[in-house]
This record gives structure tokens, sequence and C-alpha cells, in this order.
């Protein structure tokens, strides 16, 4: 017996470009009408996947300046929204999953993450790990680091 996913495959597809917003290129969440940025990426992981990157109808080049200009250019961070219960945003989650999409995507961050610029030698990260532990944040936020530390510049 052999299980058929074509139809799923194309059921998602579908999907994504009825949660695609044309005047902003990016994607809403559900129901919501306004575009959201952990859609705009967590939809491109599903169709990077499942080989859907090229069958949907939208403008690429749109989607990658929207995810840019959502980049904060005073210090480099992404947010998403605070998790139930709380009123912090999450700027671990964000940046490292807005790094890898515009990679799959063929593009790269507007500017770099200074937020995490004191966490970039290693006195710096040790303080950074150290305050991490003590505030009991999620691993988010660990890799959050990675695309900083790989993609740092090189003069500093």
């Amino acid at each position: 017996m052999s299980l058929q996913l074509d139809p799923i495959r194309d059921t998602l597809i579908a999907r994504a470009e009825t949660l695609w917003l044309e005047e902003t290129g990016a994607f809403r969440n559900g129901d919501g009408t306004d575009p959201y940025l952990p859609s705009s990426l967590f939809i491109a992981y599903i169709l990077y996947s499942i080989d859907g990157l090229d069958a949907v109808s939208i403008d690429r080049s749109r989607w990658t300046d929207w995810i840019r200009s959502q980049q904060s250019e005073k210090d480099g961070s992404y947010c998403f929204p605070p998790p139930l219960g709380s009123n912090i945003p999450r700027k671990g989650i964000a940046p490292w999953n807005a790094k890898r999409v515009l990679g799959i995507l063929g593009s790269g961050l507007a500017h770099f993450t200074e937020y995490q610029r004191e966490a970039s030698d290693v006195a710096g990260l040790h303080d950074w790990f150290r305050a991490w532990a003590s505030l009991g944040d999620s691993h988010q936020e660990v890799l959050a680091l990675a695309p900083m530390l790989a993609s740092h510049p090189d003069d500093t």
C-alpha cells in the first residue's frame, strides 16, 4: 500500500496562496487580515519542505523585501509577538527564523543584529549565557545567536 502525497502538497500550496497578501508582500495568520511575521516565515519552511516554493503564485521579491523590512534598523532585531501569558516579544526565535528563510528565498538580513554584539566575543558570550540561564529563557534565545556568530562583521 502506498500513500499518495501529491494531493496533500497541492492543498498546502493552495492554502498558502489564500494567506498571501498581495498588497504587502506577506502572509497573514489564519483569518487575520494583517501581515504576520511568523506566518510569513513558517510558510517558507512548509513550501521549501514540499518543493513548493516555485509552485506558488506570489512575488518572491516582494516577500523577501517585506521580511527584510521587519528587521529593526536601530538594533537589527526581529520580534515575534509575545507568547500567551507574557508581554515580552520573542526576539530569539524571530531572527534565526528570518535568517534561515531569507537564505531559502535567496536573500539575507538587511542589518547586523547589533543588539547581540555584546555576545560576540568570548567574555561577552560567557556573560550572555550566564544571564540567559538565570532568566530561564527558552532554547530559542540560544538559537538566535547562531546566525549572528556565523555572520559577524569582520571589522569588530
